[in-house]
């Protein structure tokens, strides 16, 4: 056995020793909704004079693994399907041009895929609750962990403003019975009483809500490719790739190539914030059932769901709709394809799919943000009562102040100018890049720890694809959207006021992560130091082990099998 020793905490390196008992993770994730702990436990972890400064059952106490792998395979897909692709897409098509609209969702879509393998990596070997915050604190630094924790907190507690803000207006679109705050505030009752239920609450009603969203986008495709091929009265084909062009190349620049490079490279940001809401399946593999099984199932087939429902969703959009229609950044790409395919009605429908849409953000935005507060409290980097949670596992505490948060934010864009909710849009897209780009380096410090310690690779339960390339990939790529943000308010005109608004969550970030090195005066985790013991799920765990059977491949069991990859 070899001890390794840091800063008074001591780790046990027990590779040789371990065994199924000692690091099987409890299924209800902590258990008997008491506070007896095992103070022997191996998840305990102790200072060099004893004292109890880490419980993996206290982070994870009382929480209930409710949610079974449908919610979590629904949720990997639906989390993303939001007001990007329904509304923000449209922008970008204009902005860069069909082809060049397929070029930024390909790209960014392949970032995405190898953020959410890192994280899988991680969240399948140790499914906390708080995820990869406390993966930050475990194998980088207790402040970096502390920085990401507070930025995805803000992140998604600014997110039910922005969409408590819209729900109102989307729903007098039909008929102004009350104002809109009142509808907003009717939204945000119906999202606390989902999340009451706990985690099968909020996975259950995530999972019709997205069910709901992917019928609307398979149909939408659909319907796209009958429109392109001439019902409705005109057979567009490939014309708008033709006139005005499938890319852009108009701008500054003498280069039609690099006006082209240029327009791709503006719509990132959008693009980018049509994928968030991936990484919560990470949040959500503490309180997963059996996240051995489930969280790796949701990863392999985040690739083909952005290739049929984001990609395809694009290339319809640029058949129909030409990048230069002003119609484009007006409404709905949704909307207007319908239109052209003359069906009745088409307004109140995609409305309604939108208001489906905003309730399920809000959702999602709750749930993570409650769980992502709770998990800072347990770790001490949060007040002590929002770690709460009651005999149902739900965190009370934690959701009403995330709620209430919102719903403050949501007033204050309400009553006060226009700009506040730009500041308050900026925070909730920048902190979305920079915790991608934590989850790349850490998950980069998470293998390096783990080769150093001499373990082996094979018995993490999932693998990343394309280490280290892949992780350190995402992480720069999206490390370097969230720097140059703010450029355009500093070339080619100086804007004081745009300049902080479009960097304010670089500023949180680095205040809460320096603040925390100055006052906890908290080091770097050494590779040899780093835990890899407490809450861990190694692959030889009897009873997490993957007991699929193949099926013989038959035409109706190949079909069954291609959809279940969309559908969960």
């Amino acid at each position: 056995m070899v001890k390794a020793n840091h800063g008074g905490v001591t780790h046990h390196n027990m590779d040789s020793e371990m065994s199924k008992d000692t690091l099987a993770y409890p299924q209800d994730g902590g258990g008997d909704n008491n506070n007896n702990f095992d103070a022997t436990s191996p998840a305990t972890i102790r200072d060099a004079d004893g004292n109890e400064i880490y419980n993996d059952r206290k982070l994870e106490h009382g929480l209930k693994r409710e949610m079974k792998a449908r919610h979590i395979s629904m949720i990997s897909i639906g989390g993303t399907i939001g007001t990007g692709l329904f509304v923000a897409s449209g922008s970008t098509i204009a902005t860069a041009g069909p082809l060049g609209a397929l070029i930024a969702y390909a790209f960014m879509g392949f970032v995405v895929f190898c953020i959410m393998t890192a994280l899988g990596e991680m969240a399948t070997l140790i499914p906390v609750t708080g995820s990869f915050n406390h993966y930050a604190s475990r194998f980088v630094d207790p402040a970096l962990g502390f920085a990401l924790g507070w930025n995805y907190w803000l992140s998604w507690a600014v997110t039910i403003a922005t969409e408590l803000a819209a729900a109102g207006v989307i729903i007098n679109y039909w008929r102004e019975i009350m104002p809109a705050y009142i509808w907003s505030l009717i939204i945000l009752a119906i999202i606390v009483v989902f999340n009451l239920f706990g985690g099968r609450g909020y996975g259950e009603s995530e999972y019709w809500l997205s069910f709901i969203k992917i019928i609307t986008v398979i149909i939408f495709i659909v319907v796209g490719i009958c429109v392109a091929a001439g019902v409705g009265g005109t057979k567009h084909g490939f014309d708008n790739w033709s006139s005005p062009g499938a890319i852009v190349t108009d701008g500054t620049y003498s280069s039609s190539g690099i006006n082209a490079l240029f327009a791709v490279c503006a719509t990132m940001v959008n693009v980018g914030f049509s994928y968030m809401g991936t990484e919560v399946v990470g949040v959500a593999a503490g309180e997963t059932a059996n996240p051995r099984k489930s969280v790796p199932r949701a990863i392999r087939n985040v690739f083909w769901r952005i290739l049929l429902f984001f990609m395809c969703s694009i290339f319809v959009m640029g058949l129909v709709i030409p990048y230069d229609d002003p119609i484009l950044t007006s409404q709905s790409p949704f909307t207007t394809v319908f239109s052209k395919a003359n069906i009745g009605g088409v307004d109140s429908i995609i409305n309604a799919v939108l208001l489906t849409v905003i309730i399920s953000a809000s959702n999602s935005a709750l749930y993570t943000g409650s769980r992502t507060l709770m998990a800072l409290s347990r770790e001490g980097k949060a007040p002590h009562i929002f770690g709460h949670v009651n005999a149902r596992g739900v965190p009370i505490p934690a959701i009403m102040i995330t709620a209430s948060f919102g719903i403050i934010v949501a007033a204050g864009s309400v009553y006060a100018s226009t700009q506040v909710m730009n500041w308050v849009l900026a925070v909730s897209s920048i902190s979305g890049f920079i915790s991608w780009s934590g989850i790349g380096f850490t998950h980069y410090r998470f293998r390096q720890a783990y080769i150093a310690q001499g373990r082996d690779i094979s018995k993490l339960p999932y693998m990343a694809w394309g280490f280290p390339y892949s992780s350190l990939f995402g992480a720069i790529v999206t490390g370097i959207i969230s720097l140059t943000y703010g450029a355009t308010a500093i070339w080619p005109v100086w804007n004081v006021s745009t300049f902080f608004q479009d960097t304010i969550p670089l500023f949180i970030f680095v205040f809460t992560y320096v603040g925390y090195k100055v006052v906890m005066k908290s080091k770097m985790v050494p590779l040899l130091s780093a835990d890899f013991e407490t809450g861990v799920r190694w692959a030889e765990i009897g009873h997490e082990q993957d007991t699929y059977v193949a099926k013989p491949r038959t035409v109706g069991n190949t079909m069954s099998g291609f959809f279940r990859q969309f559908i969960g």
